[in-house]
C-alpha cells in the first residue's frame, strides 16, 4: 500500500482545518452529543448541499461538503473516544 496522501485528500483536509480553526471560539465538538452532530448535518447542511449541487453552485458545494465532512469527522472522533472508554471500562 502506498503511504502518500492523495492531493485531493490533502486539499480537502486543509479546507476542513481552515473551517475548524475559524470556529475555535465555539464549544469543542467533544462536548457535543452524537445526536446533535448528526442533526446538524441532516438539518443544517445536507439540504444546502443538495441545492448547491442542483444549482451548479460550485463554491457552495465546496463550502457545504466541507461543513458536512467536519461534522462527520466529529462524529467519528467522538465514537472512537467512546469506544476507547468503553473498552477501558471492561
Amino acid at each position: 500500500m502506498n503511504n502518500s496522501i492523495r492531493p485531493e485528500i490533502a486539499d480537502f483536509a486543509q479546507r476542513m482545518e481552515f473551517v475548524l480553526q475559524n470556529h475555535d471560539s465555539k464549544s469543542p465538538w467533544q462536548d457535543s452529543t452524537q445526536n446533535f452532530l448528526e442533526h446538524m448535518v441532516r438539518t443544517k447542511h445536507f439540504d444546502k448541499l443538495k441545492y448547491a449541487v442542483c444549482g451548479n453552485d460550485h463554491a457552495e458545494v465546496i463550502k457545504q461538503a466541507t461543513h458536512i465532512s467536519n461534522y462527520c469527522m466529529m462524529i467519528c472522533s467522538n465514537a472512537v473516544n467512546l469506544q476507547t472508554r468503553s473498552k477501558s471500562d471492561e
